[in-house]
């Protein structure tokens, strides 16, 4: 009797183990479906996330910096996030805004989802440009035709304005070149429909010693033609002479342009008040020499005071 009754106790202890172990089968199977439900339902849940899977997975990059953007409601009010990756590719640092949707579908309709905006990757602006007149303007790597040139009667003399047509919304790129400028190269903002670049070109140093010294040439063959009463057709034949010795010595022919002085109002007031007290012999031509050369420093000092902070 003692027997059966330890058989049936075993049993029943063997019984309860086996309930257990399938309890805790049964827990730990819950708890990696739940897992996995959670780890699927929030793979895309992060922007940032998904745009860096996106940079190291489609374009190939795995050493980046990046800087988060706006978020903005696109028009459908869904949320766009951008983000702004800086890379090395082929030498040269490249910038590329890529811009993240939220999905209007939710996840097994509980995570939140994020994708690359493809309307945003494929939007095109028609943009115009407005450059020094004789620059290069290249926008991502071509130049504009004689026939986007638009007439505009309300630029200033020396610019011209360049109609493009279907410019990338982003990564576009911009580059202006031609004396007396350095290079500029910057990202396209399409977003105003016009960009003027002519604020943002530095004349070269190069170009300011060039047109510093033409300048001071310049006068003194003024000053030499009135001391000896030249009439004014003999003044043509001293600037030529002179730009040609310039020439000779190595310098390179600067186009003028007075959108390229600095301050030109202001400059240019001086220098006429000069020349004035001058000619109604109330005043030396020392004074319209400091005017033109001394008055051109400073006015380049000022317009330029920014830079040197």
């Amino acid at each position: 009797m003692a027997e059966k009754e330890n058989q049936q106790y075993k049993w029943r202890q063997r019984k309860k183990r086996n309930h257990l172990l399938t309890a805790w089968i049964i827990g730990v199977i819950i708890v990696a479906v739940a897992v996995t439900f959670v780890i699927n339902g929030t793979k895309n849940g992060n922007p940032l996330t998904v745009a860096k899977r996106y940079v190291e997975d489609t374009i190939g990059v795995k050493d980046y910096q990046v800087q988060t953007g706006a978020r903005s409601l696109n028009n459908d009010n869904q949320f766009v996030q951008e983000y702004q990756f800086t890379y090395t590719a082929d030498g040269k640092e490249v910038t590329k805004t890529i811009n993240m949707l939220q999905q209007s579908e939710k996840r097994f309709g509980l995570f939140e989802q994020w994708d690359i905006d493809g309307a945003a990757e494929g939007k095109t602006a028609d943009l115009e440009i407005i450059a020094p007149a004789g620059s290069q303007v290249l926008v991502n790597g071509v130049a504009p035709d004689s026939s986007q040139i638009k007439e505009d009667e309300n630029l200033s003399p020396g610019a011209v304005c360049y109609a493009f047509a279907g410019v990338k919304a982003q990564d576009s790129k911009i580059q202006v070149n031609g004396l007396p400028f350095d290079s500029y190269e910057a990202a396209l903002d399409t977003s105003a429909g016009v960009v003027d670049v002519r604020d943002q070109l530095v004349v070269g140093e190069n170009a300011q010693t060039q047109m510093t010294e033409l300048a001071k040439t310049m006068i003194n063959e003024l000053f030499t033609a009135a001391i000896q009463e030249k009439g004014a057709s003999s003044l043509g034949s001293l600037f030529a002479q002179a730009a040609n010795k310039l020439m000779t010595d190595g310098k390179t022919s600067v186009a003028w342009s007075f959108n390229a002085t600095p301050n030109v109002d202001d400059w240019r007031a001086d220098v006429v008040s000069a020349l004035t007290a001058y000619t109604a012999g109330e005043g030396e031509w020392d004074a319209v020499k400091t005017a033109f050369v001394d008055g051109w420093a400073n006015q380049w000092k000022i317009a330029h005071e920014d830079d040197a902070q």
